[in-house]
């Protein structure tokens, strides 16, 4: 920043921060208070540099530190011309300068230099920046006569530029516009007429520099004194600039402004002395508050009628909990007595901390949109107020009473700002509930509860109102109740926030729940299966019955007594018809816990509360947390209320030494960690791993975030520098490039962060990944380029370059800005990760690479799309299919005309679209792929054409046109054989062979041997994966199910070799069916669930429906057909969508299978006709078939049609047997033998010990542990 980017700080060498009159002073008379000086005020504001800030703001954190650099390249050249002419700095205020020139001439020098610096700006021009360039321009006002200094404050001596002289220097500042320079009156008197041209709202334009020569900076021994230069600091900035080696740096920072006014009217009416004293009681306040709470007092500025303090916390080093002490000390400053009108404004944000200045004359300061935004939300307080952005108080761990203002615009802001008035304040806040702690310190609500349940037991029911703040132990509290309680029947329910806007929404999940209906079954589902409940269970609520609908969240037909009822009246009804239907659920003792009441809907709250006034006539007890004491439950209500209070001293030492077994602290750390902690089990868990790390439990922060940065500050800045730039190596690092890249420190400091690096000999690392990252957040941006640039460098220049060292150059070319290097590199490095299917890394690489391309002018169209493509093919896949497809867009893009280059990119796009399942849309772009090549010769546009006719293929196959898929899968065939396209030939095969297992034409299925024989030829793993899963299948369906169990498993394990998310998928869902077949119901659930959110990651939506009807087969077998008719629902929905015919026969076929399980034979006979007449559509002898047959003949044995269940049964086995489907043969054999055994006088009964036999021995070939019983009633 500015011309010195790292000092090295020393008490002598403050002078460069301290005005020379500040010195003197304090040298001279420190005991006085104020001065009156005859001098002239030059205040300069640059214009220009807000609107650049609020442009480089969207930079983010590189924009501050941009900005900061331009203001010190500026600010450099302007200083060089103010003190050549005798000035004196006293004031920085982010865009302006505050100078003063005294002793002879003051104001022809003062004016002189005005002009000086004028011209200087113009000399520089635009100035060129990431955000464009920028023109700056000036505006001066000038004031010269009494100038009144003030020397104020205790723990430092702040000199406060005030008064009636300054006021003016500021009012003729506002007068000036753009390249204008104002004096005033006092001024004109001085200088020659010559060089004073017209009026200018209170004073008159300067127009021309006054004749004479400047004497060159004034003679000052600032060094002389050591003591008088650190008692002119604050002490934040003392011991941070009497540092070595500290440099500017990012950081989040919390940054506060306060005006105080009132200054000019004390003056005049008491005098210097008065208003040296009301100065000094404002200084005090603020320095007692800051210090108190460690918060930054950066300075002050000047302003018309008082002036401005600045204060930040979190810079030049963070305790933690920034936002927190910030608020603190603004309220204790407030709240002390003062004869200065007071108004504050407070933001946080990122910042960009350090000097800005020449090496003469420098000021520490922070920059960023944060600064400009605090100083707005300032302008907007009122008087004695302290008024903070909603970030702020967000992030604080002590509430506050506040008072949200309105939500208001500033200049620069697209969005309202957000702000409240911030009160006296009243609490701790925490998020969220301590977790790997035992339970301790609530033996008084136990006992409590306790008693309420015996009492129930009689019943006489109660609420237990159970009231803290985030983290104080609410829902652990809530486990525990949950935990004790063995005796009577448990329901839980938790409020969420997205419904606290939905009417009855939280009723609704708790009457389903209740009424056995899933909370998601659709409305009409509900409706019947509520009305059948009320009709069976309640009948004299039937009138009543679509009020009770309403609290349900359905809808039933109005009834005459609820269509005659005045609307008044309807919600009391409402409540005591809800209120009768728990009654009736909950005949016996029952606990109900309610979590996170406050985000109950207003309409559940009022049906709950009536409900609960009958606590007392009822054996229920209800347990509910909330956060808002103001929401108390209604008087008539029966309750004990909980008030969490924080654990007492005794619970939460037993807590800390719980959590300090493995590190146990000295006995005065545990007494301050347990003080620190306010009882509160989530901070003393942080504060604990605080503890151990920083090894101190001095103002730790209560959030990881703070927590890391408050332990790098707590380094010397050295070490800090040095910990800083070694992150720029990553997370472990060779000592010997540490050595090589460190532009501060040595090597050996490394061996001196223990707390942060952990030695390996050769090898560094950092202990924790977050450490690197927030001591990487830090530096600023030019070093890191420069450290990286080095980086690379150093790495280069080794010999035997390779995979690993090209990924390294990769990062540290990249983040060097140095873009054809990082092309290069990084391309090598995708090559190389590919190679080892690492395709996360891959497409690191290669997104690195398109970057860097944006730099680079030589490069031509078809090596950027290349890498484009190769980005696809990538992301393809890991899964991420979305972002496959724009990369395969920009690819297509940029290719100059290729017809067979964009066929191939446009195959690829339509993949993408059957791998979200939109394979009509897929086929589409492949038919506009072939249009592309049908006309070309040559074997390159033969092989696409085959491919492209495969693929085709492919997708016909996914939606169930298995005939269709044939007819293409021959023609691929052709094509590939003529273009000898192998790999194409072997997709063909392996294609071909699953279409005629689709068909039920197994014997015909003989083609995966030469597609698994070619892939191994061409050295395609995923190719190899997808026949061995094919196989699998094969063999699952022929009843040899080792073999299937074991080539699944091989798929799998290569799928998750080469990173084919695809393939984990499908291997995944053959797996766990065939687990779930054999009555392994856990082992298959695990697996299915894992393939479901492999699903839902990817947004594949076939791969979610096929998990979910897969685990639906499971739950059904379970027993939870409500949870199984759920996710058939779901699943039957998405394939009907998506035109996958095959996979929704096969959910049709579960969801029968559900309905006989559940005894509902109507409703599975209508199930399994609708699948069978869509089997039948498809073709051939589908997998389904003989599921479909086996489902019909117990549907039709239960309706006592037994004629045509044998007949069922029968096709059902013809069927099995074409297929080789032993399991479902199995199946058949042991119902068929049931029903003949119920016949008087059958033919067929010597053979059913035949079938029973065949099907046990199937069964226990098949290690099937379990299968499904159907249960058929008897019929009279």
């Amino acid at each position: 920043m500015g011309a010195v980017a790292r000092a090295s700080g020393t008490a002598a060498g403050l002078g460069a921060y301290v005005p020379r009159v500040q010195v003197e002073w304090l040298r001279t008379a420190e005991e006085r208070r104020w001065r009156r000086v005859d001098a002239t005020l030059v205040f300069v504001d640059v214009s220009g540099f807000t609107a650049l800030s609020e442009r480089l703001a969207r930079a983010g954190r590189i924009g501050a530190e941009e900005l900061t650099d331009t203001i010190g390249f500026c600010f450099d050249a302007l200083l060089e011309v103010a003190y050549r002419g005798g000035g004196s700095l006293l004031k920085f205020g982010g865009d302006a300068l505050l100078l003063l020139f005294s002793g002879e001439g003051h104001t022809d020098r003062g004016c002189r230099a005005a002009v000086g610096m004028r011209q200087v700006l113009r000399d520089l021009g635009k100035l060129e920046t990431s955000a464009g360039p920028v023109a700056l321009e000036m505006s001066i006002g000038v004031h010269s006569g009494e100038i009144h200094l003030f020397l104020v404050g205790t723990s430092h001596r702040e000199l406060v530029v005030t008064g009636p002289g300054a006021s003016k220097t500021v009012a003729m500042e506002a007068a000036a516009g753009a390249g204008q320079i104002v004096v005033s009156p006092s001024a004109r008197a001085v200088l020659d007429p010559a060089v004073v041209g017209d009026a200018c709202g209170p004073g008159f334009l300067l127009v021309a520099a006054p004749a004479g020569a400047d004497p060159g900076p004034a003679p000052a021994d600032k060094e002389g004194d050591p003591g008088a230069l650190e008692r002119s600091l604050p002490l934040a900035l003392r011991q941070h600039l009497t540092s070595t080696g500290r440099d500017a740096e990012h950081r989040r920072a919390t940054v506060a402004f306060l005006k105080f006014r009132g200054l000019d009217a004390l003056l005049a009416a008491e005098g210097e002395a008065a208003a040296a004293a009301a100065l000094d009681a404002m200084v005090t306040g603020v320095q007692s508050a800051v210090d108190t709470h460690v918060v930054t007092f950066l300075g002050t500025d000047i302003d018309a009628g008082g002036g401005k303090v600045i204060l930040v916390a979190g810079a030049p080093a963070s305790g933690g909990n920034d936002e927190e002490r910030m608020l603190l000390a603004l309220r204790d400053l407030v709240e002390q007595p003062s004869r200065l009108g007071l108004q504050v404004g407070v933001h946080a944000g990122h910042v960009f901390a350090g000097d800005v200045g020449p090496a003469y004359r420098r000021a520490y300061t922070v920059m960023g949109d944060a600064v400009n935004l605090a100083a707005r939300v300032m302008g907007r307080s009122l008087p004695r107020a302290v008024l903070a952005t909603d970030d702020v108080l967000r992030s604080s761990r002590t509430s506050f009473a506040s008072d949200p203002l309105d939500p208001f615009t500033v200049k620069g802001k697209r969005e309202p700002v957000l702000a409240a008035r911030v009160g006296a304040a009243t609490g701790v806040r925490a998020d969220a509930n301590s977790i790997g702690l035992p339970f301790l310190g609530r033996d008084t609500e136990l006992a409590a509860f306790d008693a309420a349940m015996a009492q129930a037991r009689d019943g006489t029911g109660c609420l237990v109102d159970v009231i803290g703040d985030a983290g104080i132990g609410k829902s652990r509290l809530m486990a525990a109740f949950r935990e004790r309680t063995t005796d009577r029947p448990v329901v839980e329910l938790v409020c969420e926030l997205h419904r606290a806007s939905v009417p009855y929404g939280t009723t609704r999940k708790l009457l389903r729940t209740v009424a056995g209906i899933a909370s998601d079954a659709t409305e009409a589902e509900a409706a019947e299966r509520l009305l059948a409940l009320v009709r069976r269970e309640l009948p004299d609520l039937l009138a009543w019955a679509p009020l009770l609908a309403i609290a349900f969240g359905t809808h039933l037909p109005a009834t005459e007594a609820t269509a005659t009822l005045d609307e008044r009246f309807l919600r009391p009804r409402l409540h005591e018809v809800v209120t009768r239907f728990l009654s009736w659920a909950w005949d016996g003792p029952t606990l109900l816990t309610i979590e996170d009441a406050q985000w109950m809907d207003e309409a559940s709250t009022d049906a709950l509360r009536a409900v609960a006034t009958r606590l007392g006539e009822r054996p229920w007890v209800w347990c509910l947390t909330r956060r808002e004491q103001d929401a108390d439950p209604a008087p008539e209500i029966p309750r004990i209320t909980m008030a969490l209070a924080p654990l007492d001293a005794a619970a939460t030492a037993a807590l800390a030494d719980a959590a300090t077994e493995a590190a146990p602290l000295a006995t005065h750390d545990m007494a301050q960690l347990v003080e620190r902690s306010g009882g509160n089990p989530l901070f003393l868990q942080e504060l604990v791993s605080a503890a151990r790390d920083v090894g101190g439990v001095d103002s730790l922060p209560d959030s990881i975030g703070t927590l890391v940065t408050a332990r790098i500050d707590r380094l010397p800045a050295d070490s800090r520098s040095v910990l800083r730039e070694v992150s720029v190596l990553g997370y472990s690092f060779p000592r010997d490039l540490a050595a090589a890249v460190l532009t501060s420190g040595d090597p050996s400091d490394l061996r001196q962060l223990g707390d942060f690096l952990v030695d390996e000999g050769e090898i560094v690392r950092f202990q924790h990944a977050l450490i690197r990252d927030a001591a990487y957040e830090g530096l600023r941006y030019r070093l890191r380029r420069d450290l990286h640039g080095k980086a690379a460098e150093v790495i280069a220049a080794a010999a035997d370059p390779n995979q690993q060292q090209a990924a390294l150059l990769s990062f540290h070319y990249f983040h060097a800005g140095r873009s054809d290097e990082t092309w290069r590199a990084s391309l090598t490095a995708a090559e190389g990760a590919r190679a080892v299917y690492a395709n996360a890394d891959a497409a690191i690489f290669l997104e690195r690479a398109v970057e860097a391309a944006r730099g680079l002018d030589g490069l031509s169209p078809v090596e950027l799309a290349r890498a484009h493509e190769a980005l696809g093919d990538v992301r393809e896949l890991m899964g991420t299919y979305r972002e496959a497809a724009e990369a395969y867009r920009t690819a297509r893009r940029l290719l100059p005309p290729d017809p067979v280059a964009e066929s191939r990119l446009v195959l690829k796009q339509a993949k993408g679209h059957g791998w979200l399942s939109k394979y009509s849309q897929a086929r589409r772009w492949i038919r506009r792929g072939l249009k592309l090549v049908e006309e070309l010769d040559g074997p390159e546009a033969a092989s696409q054409r085959a491919d492209l006719s495969v693929w085709y293929a492919q997708f016909c196959e996914e939606e169930g046109r298995h005939e269709l898929a044939l007819r293409w899968c021959h023609r691929a065939i052709a094509e590939a054989e003529a273009a000898d396209a192998r790999e194409v030939l072997a997709h063909a095969y392996r294609l071909l062979d699953r279409a005629y297992v689709d068909l039920g034409r197994i014997e015909e299925a003989t083609h995966s041997a030469a597609a698994l024989a070619l892939y191994e030829e061409l050295g395609d793993r995923r190719g190899q994966s997808v026949v061995t899963n094919n196989l699998a299948g094969l063999a699952y369906y022929r009843g040899d199910w080792a073999t299937a169990r074991e080539q699944t498993r091989r798929s799998l394990e290569v799928c998750r070799q080469i990173g084919d998310q695809d393939g984990v998928a499908f291997a995944t869902f053959n797996l766990g069916k065939l687990l779930c077949d054999q009555g392994r119901l856990d082992e298959a659930a695990e697996l299915l669930t894992s393939a479901l959110r492999m699903g839902q990651a990817a947004g594949h939506r076939v791969r979610i429906a096929i998990a979910q009807r897969d685990l639906a087969r499971v739950a059904a077998r379970s027993g939870r057909t409500d949870d199984a008719l759920d996710l058939l629902a779901t699943a039957h929905e998405t394939f009907v969508d998506v035109g996958a015919e095959a996979d929704d026969v096969d959910t049709l076929a579960v969801i029968a299978e559900c309905h006989l399980l559940r005894g509902e034979a109507e409703r599975a006979m209508a199930v399994v006709d609708e699948a069978l007449q869509q089997d039948q559509a498809l073709g051939g002898v589908s997998n389904q078939s003989p599921l479909l047959h086996r489902l019909r003949g117990f549907a039709a044995w239960s309706r006592g049609a037994t004629g045509e269940a044998r007949k069922a049964f029968e096709e059902s086995l013809t069927a099995g047997r074409s297929r080789e489907a032993d399991y479902e043969v199995a199946l058949t054999l042991d119902g068929l033998a049931s029903l003949v055994a119920g016949l008087p006088d059958d033919p067929d009964a010597g053979q059913i010990e035949g079938w029973r036999a065949e099907s046990r021995s199937i069964l226990e070939r098949l290690e099937v542990r379990w299968v499904p019983e159907l249960q058929v009633p008897t019929r009279a």
